[in-house]
């Protein structure tokens, strides 16, 4: 073959990644309060993030207390003409009981 172009370290990442659900799968089916950097790679092509609480992060950092990890997850919601509020914030019901359960 003709020379072809090596792979940048993320896009190896993907291709190994069996469609982009490895190492996702295992790291949540494991739990835990973070995902690796791999798989915060991969859940990056997914619309998702993984950040730390910046408010807290130093009050942490100081007292050697692993960081208040939590998770964003963008969705698309189709235009209305009415504001998105109250009860309609709550749109999908995974989330919801997620919230609840705090």
């Amino acid at each position: 073959m003709a020379d072809e172009p090596s792979l940048s370290g993320v896009e190896a990442l993907k291709e190994g990644s069996s469609y982009l659900r490895d190492p996702l799968v295992a790291e949540f089916a494991a739990g835990g309060t973070h995902i690796s950097d791999a798989a915060y790679q991969i859940l990056k092509f997914h619309g998702s993030y993984q950040q730390d609480d910046r408010d807290a992060r130093n009050d942490r950092r100081k007292s050697g207390a692993e960081f208040d990890y939590g998770f964003m997850v963008r969705m698309r919601i189709p235009a209305t003409s009415r504001p998105l509020c109250g009860s309609r914030w709550t749109i999908s019901p995974r989330s919801s009981r997620a919230a609840r359960s705090d």
